[in-house]
């Protein structure tokens, strides 16, 4: 069978000839000599040793032709791999936006953009009835454990609803679960720790900054939200609770602020995650774009050696680009939204693929043939559109348009789409510089 360079084929070179190779759509890079990347660009490579084009291959750089493009791999994608009821198996993950409300009035809160001053808040008996509808899905998936999110607005204004759920599902299900809980931590006290410890919550909570920086991002209504946040994270490592990441929304008020400072100061608090995030719906014009993506990526590597892990969408293609993609897992999209792992029953009791999003696929009456269907159908749609925007570039396949919110929001959508490819080539630099992952 005849082999060929693959016409995915991407490369950086850095001032001293050192090399890393990629195919866009499989990733998994390769490093190489200077000399050999130029025998691959005009397909010479008989002198090649037979282990060489092995791993060449294993690497998906040399490919036969009939294999070797974009159309037959997102047609292999959707024939095959896509979300349908096939495939329902991997759906292992329930998000119950508990309520709307919320006791902080964030500058950015994306809820509000997408309803409004409306306020919703799911029954008990909505709850269940969600749970009941996708406990099929559930039964049928070897992806253990189950993960059920409680999220809002601010899901702890509801707290006793929580208890109820969870007693409720400790008592009904007979597989693992996994409970985590999206917080902005301001209302954790001793009795919700205690509750949270021995039913093994993992907490996400959020911090833009300290002291006023994040009082001025995220107001509290009649109350400092820094130090109630503050207090919280007390109780959450006094009862050694696992806090699965602290959440930072970088803003044109706070972007200074976000630097080596205030990673020390997350880790003197326990933190050992961090999910450091531009905001999703507007432009950051405080500084340029390709300073931004330097700033990030200068965070991350101090934050590396502070044994702190910092992720963000921006990183997320670079992350993807090292996990080897086989023939026969070909990357879908990281965004949850379209990936089909996981549901999100919204405080106005709809189905929706993400809280964030303004459109829903189903209501709780609908069976869950109808739901899955409509969400299929969107993401299918979805998904062909964007790989047109997508189409040849470096990250094509680790990206796919990224975070689907951003698409909803006008200017966002090219801002992001530069700041993935401007952060994902300074860290290919770094990468070059060790020959090794640089993220974790």
């Amino acid at each position: 069978m005849k082999i060929q360079t693959t016409n995915n084929l991407c490369y950086r070179v850095d001032t001293n000839s050192n090399v890393i190779i990629w195919n866009r759509l499989y990733g998994n890079p390769l490093f190489i000599n200077k000399e050999k990347l130029n025998l691959l660009l005009t397909n010479n490579f008989k002198s090649f040793h037979h282990d060489e084009i092995e791993i060449l291959e294993k690497h998906q750089i040399l490919l036969p032709e009939y294999k070797d493009n974009s159309e037959s791999y997102y047609k292999s994608i959707d024939n095959n791999h896509y979300i349908n009821y096939s495939k329902l198996q991997q759906v292992n993950s329930l998000m119950i936006e508990l309520t709307n409300l919320c006791n902080f009035e964030c500058s950015y809160c994306m809820h509000k953009k997408v309803t409004g001053k409306k306020l919703n808040t799911l029954s008990i008996n909505d709850i269940k009835k969600s749970i009941h509808q996708i406990n099929n899905l559930f039964a049928g998936n070897q992806k253990l454990p189950y993960k059920i999110t409680f999220t809002g607005g601010e899901p702890l204004l509801k707290w006793n609803n929580i208890k109820r759920v969870v007693e409720f599902l400790n008592k009904t299900t007979g597989y693992p679960i996994k409970y985590r809980i999206l917080t902005n931590g301001s209302l954790i006290d001793e009795n919700i720790a205690f509750f949270l410890k021995n039913n093994d919550f993992t907490v996400h909570l959020s911090i833009d900054g300290i002291d006023s920086v994040h009082n001025n991002n995220r107001p509290m209504i009649n109350n400092n939200s820094y130090q109630c946040v503050k207090n919280g994270i007390s109780i959450l490592n006094k009862y050694d609770i696992d806090i699965g990441s602290v959440g930072v929304t970088i803003t044109n008020n706070n972007i200074n602020h976000i630097n080596n400072s205030f990673i020390d100061y997350i880790k003197n608090c326990g933190v050992k995650h961090c999910s450091i995030e531009p905001d999703l719906t507007a432009r950051i014009d405080y500084i340029s774009i390709d300073k931004l993506a330097q700033k990030l990526v200068n965070i991350m590597l101090y934050a590396k050696q502070k044994d702190i892990i910092v992720k963000g969408f921006w990183n997320k293609p670079y992350v993807l680009m090292f996990q080897e993609v086989n023939e026969n897992e070909k990357r879908i999209s990281w965004c949850g939204a379209t990936s089909g792992v996981g549901l999100v029953i919204s405080s106005n009791a709809k189905w929706k693929v993400c809280p964030y999003l303004p459109f829903e696929i189903g209501n709780l009456d609908d069976d869950m043939d109808t739901i899955i269907t409509n969400w299929s159908k969107w993401a299918l749609s979805y998904k062909k559109k964007q790989r047109n925007k997508c189409n040849g570039c470096l990250i094509e396949s680790f990206c796919m348009g990224g975070c689907i919110v951003n698409q909803y929001y006008e200017g966002v959508t090219d801002f992001r789409c530069e700041l993935y490819n401007k952060a994902f080539n300074i860290l290919i630099d770094e990468t070059l510089k060790t020959n090794t992952f640089v993220n974790a």
